[in-house]
């Protein structure tokens, strides 16, 4: 009975021997995010997540088994948390967060898995304070996006890299193409005509409802289609007739969105025609991916000198486009390298090996030009603030709230950032997500 009643005590006892703690829980790093200002925010938290993109990509061989990986490292980490704030004065140190968030440039974020990590507060931000049902807490909701810096001297001229670069391109085309027989040249022509029209369908529809965009590109593809016979001989010129082509929608104004989609998807259906087999004893294969690389080089850098010439309201829109680019420029990489590695392998009766074309070192640097611009432009938008309705609001008394007036003009930006229709136009109900940029 005395062990039995000694062992109940143990249990029941207070001040009793508590278990161990786990050892990893003493390996976990205070977690904080210091601003570019220098202002340090300790935080609580909830369950941890990160995502490690790899750069790879896989090839499948027509002439046997297995597939080929290609490997290029690693891209930058996210780190998505739900940052916790609690307890009296959990509002004051909430604000104080949020005012770090918000900074311009490159902040710190200690992580209480890896460590300490350069980074910028991606995307959204979503800030909850449910003061009725879970009082004295604030929780946000915020993506890190590791970045390995940003030096704003290197921002050079890149109208000057792209026509290095055209020039390059150009000159590689006119010096690989292979027509000297009558069955390469027609084969060459064939193809060619069909990207031709399918880079031409797909510019028209997206500069459409810009009056008069698409006419400038219906004409130079009229009178390249009309001229090819001629032009293929002359591959110099026709590489030029190509580039001026794709380069029109690039310098229109508006409809920014539909032109970096359409150069973008346009480019991924190139690299999505797989890899071109050695030639035997024509130059069908070693032609067409020099038509392909003309075409696709052209494309990605357009997308970029679109993306440089758009000007956009708020950070996360000019983030995500120069991500975008990076993995448009990623994908390009790798269908290149596997087409020059495929078409190295050609008879040696073609005489030489299959170069992928000068200009890639341009057009990589580019791409690196605008994409850096494109972060340090950011850093001057505005950023999208977002939380949900904890009662009932009046859209006026929002408005004035997040924006500090409710002009009829701000009334109306508010409402068209919100999508607000119908009975929201008087009410906005709890549970609501509201939208606002600072």
């Amino acid at each position: 009975m005395a062990n039995f009643l000694e062992t109940l005590a143990n249990v029941f006892d207070p001040q009793g021997d508590a278990p161990p703690a786990p050892s990893w829980e003493g390996r976990l790093k205070q977690a904080k995010y210091q601003s570019p200002s220098g202002i340090v925010v300790a935080f609580d938290f909830e369950d941890l997540e990160g995502t490690f993109p790899k750069k790879t990509s896989a090839f499948e061989s027509a002439a046997g088994d297995g597939t080929y990986i290609q490997d290029n490292g690693l891209s930058s980490g996210r780190f998505p948390l739900n940052v916790i704030f609690h307890g009296d004065d959990y509002d004051e140190r909430a604000n104080t967060f949020l005012k770090a968030l918000l900074e311009k440039g490159e902040g710190i974020l200690s992580h209480p898995v890896y460590g300490e990590i350069d980074c910028v507060p991606f995307g959204d931000i979503t800030r909850q304070d449910a003061l009725k049902t879970a009082a004295n807490q604030a929780i946000f909701s915020v993506e890190f996006y590791e970045t390995t810096g940003l030096s704003l001297g290197q921002l050079g001229n890149f109208q000057q890299v792209f026509e290095v670069y055209q020039d390059l391109a150009a000159g590689n085309f006119a010096e690989k193409l292979n027509v000297s027989d009558i069955a390469n040249r027609e084969t060459f022509k064939s193809k060619f005509q069909r990207t031709l029209k399918t880079v031409e369908r797909g510019l028209t529809n997206a500069t459409r409802i810009v009056e008069g965009a698409s006419k400038s590109t219906e004409a130079v593809s009229e009178s390249i289609n009309r001229s090819l016979d001629v032009l293929v001989n002359q591959p110099l010129t026709l590489a030029r007739q190509t580039q001026i082509l794709m380069g029109e929608p690039a310098r229109i104004v508006g409809a920014t969105r539909e032109r970096l989609r359409a150069y973008g998807n346009l480019a991924r259906d190139i690299f999505g025609g797989g890899t071109a087999a050695p030639d035997s004893f024509d130059f069908e294969n070693s032609n067409g991916f020099q038509s392909d690389l003309l075409f696709a080089g052209s494309l990605v850098a357009n997308a970029g000198i679109t993306a440089q010439l758009a000007t956009f309201d708020t950070k996360p829109q000019y983030l995500s486009t120069a991500q975008q680019l990076g993995e448009l420029a990623d994908e390009m990489i790798l269908w290149q390298d596997a087409n020059g590695a495929s078409l190295s392998q050609t008879d040696t009766i073609q005489g030489e090996t299959t170069d992928t074309g000068a200009g890639w070192s341009e057009l990589v640097s580019l791409l690196s030009l605008i994409i850096g611009n494109l972060v340090a432009r950011s850093f001057d938008a505005k950023t999208e603030y977002r939380v949900e309705l904890s009662e009932d609001r009046s859209p006026i008394d929002l408005c004035f709230e997040l924006y500090g007036t409710a002009s009829p003009e701000q009334l109306d930006i508010f409402q068209q950032q919100n999508d607000l229709s119908g009975d929201e136009y008087f009410l906005i109900k709890r549970g609501r997500s509201i939208v606002w940029y600072l």
